[in-house]
């Protein structure tokens, strides 16, 4: 929302801020959002009291280390593919990677779809799996 403010030229924030470059623009959203949240959440964080409990801490240790450990080569397979896009293809690797990131995007918004699909209708379709009256819906 505020970079529409902000990219008219004519705008009052434009000539305010000085703005140059859309580097600057994104800075100076990102710090106004800050700041709206500090505002907004200024009445809960004034009774705060930060206080950890290093037994619990220490427990979660122990059952994390072996799932982030574990999920490591998961993380590597994701991504090793964009890192490496400049070595395999060296002249147009930036082009190809944003089409690239741009397809890996929308797959992954398809992949979320299909997911929440499955959630709710293998569940559905499966306690009717031993029902002899519903057998014939499956």
């Amino acid at each position: 929302m505020l970079n529409v403010v902000f990219l008219r030229e004519n705008s009052l924030f434009h000539t305010w801020f000085n703005i140059h470059s859309a580097v600057e623009i994104v800075f100076i959203n990102n710090l106004i959002t800050s700041v709206l949240k500090l505002v907004v959440l200024l009445p809960y964080l004034v009774d705060f009291r930060f206080d950890i409990d290093l037994n619990i801490v220490k427990r979660l240790m122990v059952f994390s280390l072996p799932l982030l450990i574990a999920q490591v080569p998961g993380i590597l397979n994701e991504t090793l593919d964009r890192i490496l896009f400049r070595y395999i293809l060296r002249d147009s690797a930036m082009e190809t990677l944003g089409l690239y990131s741009a397809n890996l995007r929308i797959a992954m918004m398809l992949m979320l779809v299909i997911q929440m699909f499955r959630y709710a209708a293998e569940p559905f379709f499966l306690s009717y799996y031993k029902n002899e009256v519903h057998i014939r819906y499956i």
